[in-house]
Protein backbone atom coordinates (compact mmCIF):
# COMPACT_ATOMS: atom_id res chain seq x y z
CA UNK A 1 0.00 0.00 0.00
CA UNK A 2 1.51 3.34 -0.69
CA UNK A 3 2.12 5.25 2.28
CA UNK A 4 3.54 8.73 2.17
CA UNK A 5 5.13 10.19 5.52
CA UNK A 6 6.80 13.75 5.93
CA UNK A 7 10.47 12.74 6.02
CA UNK A 8 12.17 10.29 3.78
CA UNK A 9 11.29 7.55 5.76
CA UNK A 10 9.06 7.47 9.44
CA UNK A 11 7.33 4.47 10.94
CA UNK A 12 4.56 4.31 8.96
CA UNK A 13 6.13 5.64 5.66
CA UNK A 14 8.43 4.73 2.43
CA UNK A 15 11.78 5.97 2.06
CA UNK A 16 12.57 8.27 -0.37
CA UNK A 17 13.80 5.97 -3.20
CA UNK A 18 10.48 3.71 -2.84
CA UNK A 19 8.11 6.81 -2.95
CA UNK A 20 10.37 8.22 -6.10
CA UNK A 21 9.95 4.80 -7.61
CA UNK A 22 6.22 4.22 -7.17
CA UNK A 23 5.47 7.86 -8.38
CA UNK A 24 7.79 7.19 -11.64
CA UNK A 25 5.34 3.56 -12.33
CA UNK A 26 2.09 5.57 -11.56
CA UNK A 27 3.92 8.11 -14.34
CA UNK A 28 4.53 5.62 -16.97
CA UNK A 29 0.90 4.27 -16.48
CA UNK A 30 -0.37 7.34 -17.11
CA UNK A 31 -1.92 7.86 -13.59
CA UNK A 32 -0.04 10.52 -12.46
CA UNK A 33 1.41 13.75 -14.65
CA UNK A 34 4.88 15.05 -14.39
CA UNK A 35 3.90 18.29 -12.54
CA UNK A 36 2.30 16.37 -10.12
CA UNK A 37 4.81 14.05 -9.73
CA UNK A 38 7.17 16.89 -8.60
CA UNK A 39 4.90 18.52 -6.57
CA UNK A 40 4.11 15.25 -4.38
CA UNK A 41 8.04 15.13 -4.20
CA UNK A 42 8.16 18.83 -2.87
CA UNK A 43 5.05 18.49 -0.53
CA UNK A 44 6.69 15.51 1.25
CA UNK A 45 9.92 16.84 2.15
CA UNK A 46 12.21 15.43 -0.19
CA UNK A 47 16.09 15.96 0.66
CA UNK A 48 16.59 16.84 -2.38
CA UNK A 49 14.98 19.05 -5.19
CA UNK A 50 12.31 16.78 -7.30
CA UNK A 51 13.95 18.72 -10.12
CA UNK A 52 17.31 17.40 -10.07
CA UNK A 53 16.52 13.78 -8.65
CA UNK A 54 17.60 11.46 -11.19
CA UNK A 55 14.99 9.67 -13.95
CA UNK A 56 11.52 11.95 -13.12
CA UNK A 57 10.20 13.83 -15.81
CA UNK A 58 9.87 17.33 -16.47
CA UNK A 59 6.66 19.12 -16.07
CA UNK A 60 5.03 20.13 -19.53
CA UNK A 61 2.51 22.70 -20.88
CA UNK A 62 -0.20 20.30 -20.60
CA UNK A 63 -0.82 21.10 -16.82
CA UNK A 64 -0.93 24.47 -16.73
CA UNK A 65 -4.69 25.22 -17.16
CA UNK A 66 -6.90 25.68 -14.15
CA UNK A 67 -10.45 24.13 -13.94
CA UNK A 68 -13.54 25.48 -12.87
CA UNK A 69 -16.74 22.54 -13.36
CA UNK A 70 -20.33 23.52 -12.14
CA UNK A 71 -23.57 21.05 -12.87
CA UNK A 72 -23.39 17.31 -14.04
CA UNK A 73 -20.23 17.40 -15.88
CA UNK A 74 -18.42 13.56 -17.09
CA UNK A 75 -14.68 14.00 -17.98
CA UNK A 76 -13.19 11.34 -20.47
CA UNK A 77 -9.92 12.80 -20.20
CA UNK A 78 -7.10 13.16 -17.25
CA UNK A 79 -8.66 16.25 -15.00
CA UNK A 80 -5.32 18.13 -14.35
CA UNK A 81 -4.70 21.83 -13.06
CA UNK A 82 -3.01 23.69 -10.08
CA UNK A 83 -6.51 24.43 -8.68
CA UNK A 84 -9.76 22.62 -9.01
CA UNK A 85 -12.81 23.95 -8.24
CA UNK A 86 -16.09 21.62 -8.68
CA UNK A 87 -19.57 22.59 -8.02
CA UNK A 88 -22.32 20.16 -8.69
CA UNK A 89 -21.52 16.23 -9.61
CA UNK A 90 -18.78 15.62 -11.28
CA UNK A 91 -17.22 11.97 -12.58
CA UNK A 92 -13.65 11.65 -14.12
CA UNK A 93 -12.46 8.39 -16.17
CA UNK A 94 -9.12 9.54 -15.66
CA UNK A 95 -7.02 10.41 -12.70
CA UNK A 96 -7.92 13.09 -11.44
CA UNK A 97 -4.51 15.84 -10.11
CA UNK A 98 -4.72 19.41 -8.77
CA UNK A 99 -2.07 21.11 -6.08
CA UNK A 100 -5.62 22.16 -4.39
CA UNK A 101 -8.77 20.82 -4.62
CA UNK A 102 -12.14 22.46 -3.76
CA UNK A 103 -15.57 21.11 -3.95
CA UNK A 104 -19.37 21.74 -3.12
CA UNK A 105 -21.58 18.17 -4.63
CA UNK A 106 -19.79 15.31 -6.20
CA UNK A 107 -16.63 14.15 -7.22
CA UNK A 108 -16.12 10.80 -8.67
CA UNK A 109 -12.50 9.64 -9.67
CA UNK A 110 -12.64 6.54 -11.23
CA UNK A 111 -9.14 5.84 -11.86
CA UNK A 112 -7.92 7.08 -8.87
CA UNK A 113 -6.48 10.65 -7.47
CA UNK A 114 -3.69 12.74 -6.13
CA UNK A 115 -4.13 15.86 -4.73
CA UNK A 116 -2.30 18.51 -2.23
CA UNK A 117 -5.00 19.99 -0.39
CA UNK A 118 -8.75 19.66 -0.32
CA UNK A 119 -11.33 21.42 0.92
CA UNK A 120 -14.97 18.69 0.88
CA UNK A 121 -18.60 19.84 1.33
CA UNK A 122 -20.25 17.15 0.04
CA UNK A 123 -18.86 13.14 -1.65
CA UNK A 124 -15.60 12.25 -2.21
CA UNK A 125 -14.86 9.46 -3.96
CA UNK A 126 -11.94 7.43 -5.34
CA UNK A 127 -12.13 4.11 -7.02
CA UNK A 128 -8.18 3.86 -7.91
CA UNK A 129 -5.89 5.00 -5.18
CA UNK A 130 -6.56 8.08 -3.52
CA UNK A 131 -2.89 10.23 -2.34
CA UNK A 132 -3.92 13.32 -0.49
CA UNK A 133 -1.72 15.53 2.10
CA UNK A 134 -4.39 17.05 3.43
CA UNK A 135 -7.90 16.28 3.12
CA UNK A 136 -10.81 18.74 5.35
CA UNK A 137 -14.31 17.36 4.57
CA UNK A 138 -17.71 17.41 5.85
CA UNK A 139 -19.63 14.67 4.31
CA UNK A 140 -18.90 11.46 2.99
CA UNK A 141 -15.36 9.85 1.70
CA UNK A 142 -15.20 6.33 -0.16
CA UNK A 143 -12.04 5.14 -1.49
CA UNK A 144 -12.06 1.31 -3.42
CA UNK A 145 -8.86 1.16 -3.01
CA UNK A 146 -6.11 2.37 -1.04
CA UNK A 147 -6.08 6.08 0.51
CA UNK A 148 -3.32 7.53 2.47
CA UNK A 149 -3.30 10.98 3.60
CA UNK A 150 -0.91 13.18 5.94
CA UNK A 151 -3.57 14.97 7.43
CA UNK A 152 -7.32 13.95 7.03
CA UNK A 153 -9.91 15.87 8.93
CA UNK A 154 -13.53 14.59 8.68
CA UNK A 155 -16.72 14.80 10.17
CA UNK A 156 -19.55 12.99 8.59
CA UNK A 157 -18.99 9.38 7.52
CA UNK A 158 -16.56 6.89 6.28
CA UNK A 159 -16.41 4.02 3.91
CA UNK A 160 -12.59 2.87 2.92
CA UNK A 161 -10.51 0.02 2.39
CA UNK A 162 -7.04 0.71 3.83
CA UNK A 163 -6.24 4.40 4.97
CA UNK A 164 -3.11 5.37 6.24
CA UNK A 165 -2.24 8.87 7.42
CA UNK A 166 -0.01 10.88 10.02
CA UNK A 167 -3.05 12.29 11.39
CA UNK A 168 -6.94 11.25 11.42
CA UNK A 169 -9.41 13.30 13.29
CA UNK A 170 -12.77 11.22 12.16
CA UNK A 171 -15.85 12.54 13.91
CA UNK A 172 -18.24 10.47 12.50
CA UNK A 173 -22.16 11.13 12.09
CA UNK A 174 -23.45 8.45 10.54
CA UNK A 175 -22.21 4.36 10.56
CA UNK A 176 -19.18 3.73 8.89
CA UNK A 177 -16.71 1.34 8.09
CA UNK A 178 -13.22 0.66 6.90
CA UNK A 179 -10.65 -2.85 6.30
CA UNK A 180 -7.57 -1.83 8.11
CA UNK A 181 -6.52 1.70 9.71
CA UNK A 182 -2.80 2.67 9.95
CA UNK A 183 -2.52 6.03 11.51
CA UNK A 184 0.12 7.39 13.86
CA UNK A 185 -2.47 9.84 15.44
CA UNK A 186 -5.83 8.56 15.72
CA UNK A 187 -9.22 9.85 17.24
CA UNK A 188 -12.32 8.64 16.50
CA UNK A 189 -15.84 10.08 17.85
CA UNK A 190 -19.20 10.21 16.94
CA UNK A 191 -21.07 13.87 16.82
CA UNK A 192 -23.21 14.06 20.04
CA UNK A 193 -27.00 13.23 19.03
CA UNK A 194 -25.65 11.04 15.49
CA UNK A 195 -25.89 7.67 15.02
CA UNK A 196 -21.52 7.90 14.28
CA UNK A 197 -19.80 5.00 14.84
CA UNK A 198 -17.31 3.27 13.02
CA UNK A 199 -17.07 -0.63 12.09
CA UNK A 200 -13.08 -1.91 11.56
CA UNK A 201 -11.22 -5.18 11.20
CA UNK A 202 -7.80 -3.49 12.37
CA UNK A 203 -6.33 -0.30 13.91
CA UNK A 204 -2.64 0.40 14.20
CA UNK A 205 -1.09 3.69 15.28
CA UNK A 206 0.74 5.56 17.90
CA UNK A 207 -1.73 7.25 19.77
CA UNK A 208 -5.66 5.99 19.29
CA UNK A 209 -8.37 7.59 20.46
CA UNK A 210 -11.16 5.25 20.17
CA UNK A 211 -15.15 5.78 21.14
CA UNK A 212 -17.95 3.91 19.82
CA UNK A 213 -15.60 1.56 17.28
CA UNK A 214 -16.15 -2.10 16.96
CA UNK A 215 -12.51 -3.63 15.83
CA UNK A 216 -11.40 -6.61 15.60
CA UNK A 217 -8.14 -5.81 16.52
CA UNK A 218 -6.36 -2.97 18.08
CA UNK A 219 -2.79 -2.09 18.22
CA UNK A 220 -0.59 0.80 19.57
CA UNK A 221 1.58 3.02 22.23
CA UNK A 222 -1.16 4.72 23.65
CA UNK A 223 -4.51 3.68 23.28
CA UNK A 224 -7.76 4.84 25.13
CA UNK A 225 -10.99 2.94 24.69
CA UNK A 226 -14.12 4.98 24.97
CA UNK A 227 -17.21 3.96 26.08
CA UNK A 228 -19.73 2.22 22.90
CA UNK A 229 -16.43 0.39 21.85
CA UNK A 230 -16.65 -3.34 21.20
CA UNK A 231 -12.69 -4.39 20.47
CA UNK A 232 -11.75 -8.30 20.05
CA UNK A 233 -8.13 -7.97 20.78
CA UNK A 234 -6.53 -5.01 22.13
CA UNK A 235 -2.71 -4.78 22.43
CA UNK A 236 -0.18 -1.87 23.55
CA UNK A 237 1.88 -0.19 25.92
CA UNK A 238 -0.32 2.12 27.88
CA UNK A 239 -4.23 1.32 27.78
CA UNK A 240 -6.84 2.86 29.33
CA UNK A 241 -9.89 0.78 29.09
CA UNK A 242 -13.24 2.66 29.83
CA UNK A 243 -15.72 0.60 31.97
CA UNK A 244 -18.51 0.76 29.77
CA UNK A 245 -15.90 -0.57 26.66
CA UNK A 246 -16.04 -4.58 26.02
CA UNK A 247 -12.55 -5.32 25.17
CA UNK A 248 -12.02 -9.51 24.82
CA UNK A 249 -8.03 -10.35 25.11
CA UNK A 250 -5.93 -7.48 26.39
CA UNK A 251 -2.06 -7.59 26.01
CA UNK A 252 0.13 -4.77 27.61
CA UNK A 253 3.41 -4.29 26.25
CA UNK A 254 6.68 -3.30 28.37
Amino acid sequence: MLQIAPSAAGPLGMDLATLREALRLRHERGEVSARTLQAILRRWEAPVEPAEAPGLPAPTAEDADERVLSGAVRVETPLRSPRLTVAGAVTALGPVETDELELDGLLVAERGMSVGRAEVRGVLEARGILLVYELRLRGTLRAESEASFQTLLLRGELAVRELSAQVAQLRLERSSRARRLEVEELSVEPVIGTAGALQVESIQGRSVVLDAVTADRVDGDLVRVGPGCRIEELVGRELLVHRKAQVGRLERLT
